[in-house]
């Protein structure tokens, strides 16, 4: 199994847990205590080989957006942004009507700061 095969998989199995797609962070945690990387070990994991893996993943299977990853048929098909000034975080993972990645982008957006 290929780095970028493994990754391919945990995409697909936390599909069946949640629908908001995986971050990448989450997927590099995965990937360093996954079996490929000696559950941990410093020596066979590093950000080069995990940001390669990613480079890797076939875009006619996968697609990120922002910092999540889905499959192609999970994929939002728009995109949703924090309306903070200044501000262009990907914000679809977060619940429907919500309209800013933090409280620290809500109170700036309304001059309290």
């Amino acid at each position: 199994m290929t780095d970028s095969d493994f990754l391919l998989k945990e995409i697909h199995a936390n599909e069946k847990w949640n629908s908001h797609g995986i971050s990448e962070q989450d997927l590099s945690v995965l990937f360093e205590m996954s079996h490929l990387c000696d559950y941990g070990s410093s020596k066979s994991f590093s950000h080069k080989r995990f940001k390669e893996a990613l480079d890797g993943l076939d875009p006619a299977r996968v697609k990120r957006v922002g910092d999540y990853w889905y499959t192609i048929r999970s994929a939002p098909s728009t995109v949703r942004v924090c309306q903070a000034p200044k501000c262009d975080k990907v914000i679809n993972h977060r619940r429907e009507g919500v309209l800013y990645c933090s409280d620290r982008c809500k109170t700036k957006a309304k001059g309290i700061e």
